[in-house]
C-alpha cells in the first residue's frame, strides 16, 4: 500500500481516487487519522504492505492527476537506507574488511577534508561523525552521479558546533 502527499489522501478518498480493498484497514490500522506526525513538514508518506501476495491499498502517486501507484512508482525512502548501510557494514567487520573504530579516511580518503580526518566507521554509523545534512545544492541528477555525490559529501566541512566527532549525536534524514 502507498499513500503519498498527505494533503491530498483526504481529498483522495472522499473523491474515490484512493481505494481502501480491505474494508477499512487502513484506516483502522491509523485510528482513522492521519498517521504523519502534527507539525511533520514532510509531503507524505510511503507504506508497503502485502496481504496474501496482494497490496490491500492503494493511493495516488499523483493526487493532482489521479495517476495510479504501480510497481514501478519510484518514492524516496529516506532513513530506510540506514538499515542497508549498517548491514552491509556488519558484514564487512565479519569479514575482516571494516573496523568500527579505524578512520572513514582510511577507506575513504577524500572523506578527510574539512576537518573529518578523525571521524571514524563507528562514528558515522552512531550519527556522531560531525556531518548532519546533505550539501544543500544536491540535485536529483547527482544523486544518481556516484562519483559527484562521493565527492559533494566528502567536501562538507565538518559540523562546527562541536570540537570534534563524537561529542553528540545528530541524525541526518
Amino acid at each position: 500500500m502507498s499513500l503519498c502527499q498527505r494533503k491530498h489522501r483526504e481529498r483522495a478518498y472522499a473523491a474515490g481516487t484512493a481505494s481502501d480493498g480491505n474494508d477499512g484497514r487502513y484506516r483502522s490500522c491509523h485510528g482513522g487519522g492521519d498517521p504523519v506526525q502534527p507539525g511533520d513538514r514532510s509531503p507524505g508518506r510511503c507504506l508497503s504492505s502485502l496481504s496474501q501476495g496482494r497490496a490491500p491499498v492503494h493511493g495516488a502517486a499523483d493526487p493532482a492527476t489521479g495517476r495510479p501507484v504501480e510497481p514501478e512508482t519510484l518514492f524516496n525512502v529516506f532513513s530506510v537506507t540506514k538499515a542497508v548501510t549498517a548491514t552491509a557494514l556488519h558484514i564487512q567487520d565479519e569479514r575482516g574488511l571494516v573496523d568500527y573504530d579505524e578512520p572513514v579516511a582510511i577507506y575513504w580518503p577524500d572523506f578527510a577534508a574539512n576537518g573529518k580526518q578523525g571521524a571514524t566507521v563507528r562514528h558515522v554509523l552512531t550519527h556522531r561523525a560531525g556531518v548532519p545534512q546533505m550539501p544543500v545544492d544536491v540535485t536529483a541528477e547527482m544523486m544518481c552521479d556516484w562519483a559527484a555525490m562521493a565527492s559533494a559529501i566528502a567536501a562538507l566541512p565538518r559540523c562546527r558546533l562541536w570540537p570534534r566527532p563524537a561529542r553528540r549525536r545528530i541524525i541526518s534524514r
